[in-house]
């Protein structure tokens, strides 16, 4: 793939392709964390699903103080 293609993201350094999406991204993986929980007999309660969004919501690492300030708001 070439430079054109490839964008550098964030402080993580990890690179991305410009054409990835993201959004749809985050949502198969919260889809697999409910079927994961649903077979352990758990719940993907609101809470938990609201903090699997904020933690993949960014191409870099969140604080838990970070994803606090964004549930009070």
């Amino acid at each position: 793939m070439g430079a054109a293609t490839m964008r550098r993201s964030g402080a993580s350094g990890r690179f991305q392709r410009q054409d990835h999406d993201h959004g749809r991204c985050i949502s198969q993986a919260l889809d697999q964390a409910e079927a994961l929980s649903a077979g352990r007999g758990a719940r993907l309660t609101p809470l938990r699903r609201r903090v699997l969004e904020l933690v993949w919501g960014e191409h870099k690492p969140v604080g838990a103080y970070d994803i606090l300030e964004h549930l009070s708001s």
